[in-house]
C-alpha cells in the first residue's frame, strides 16, 4: 500500500524507528498489524501517523489589515539616490 511519498509500509517503519526507536522496535509486528492492504489497516496506519504530523497553517480567525501607501523622496534624499547611481555607475565601468 503506497502512502504519497513511501512506496511500502517498510519505509514509514524505517522513519518512524529514526524518530522513536523504542516505541518502533520491532519491523515484524509492525508489518503484522499494518503491512496487510486493507481499508481498516489503512486507517489504523493514518492514526498512528497522526502524532508526527502537524497542520501547515493555523487560522487565527484575525484579518490583517493591509494598505499601500506612497511616500515621496525629498530633494536630499533625491539628490543622495543620485549619488549612489553615479558610484554604481563608475564600479561598473571599473569592473568591465
Amino acid at each position: 500500500m503506497a502512502h504519497g511519498i513511501w512506496n511500502h509500509n517498510s519505509e514509514i517503519f524505517g522513519l518512524l524507528h529514526k524518530m522513536d526507536p523504542d516505541r518502533y522496535n520491532d519491523p515484524k509486528a509492525f508489518m503484522r498489524r499494518y503491512g496487510v492492504d486493507t481499508p481498516s489497516s489503512q486507517d489504523e496506519l493514518r492514526r498512528e501517523l497522526a502524532r508526527y504530523f502537524y497542520p501547515g497553517k493555523i487560522d487565527s480567525g484575525k484579518k490583517a489589515a493591509r494598505r499601500v501607501e506612497q511616500v515621496s523622496l525629498t530633494d536630499d534624499q533625491h539628490a543622495a539616490v543620485k549619488t549612489v547611481e553615479r558610484h554604481l555607475a563608475s564600479a561598473r565601468l571599473a569592473r568591465m
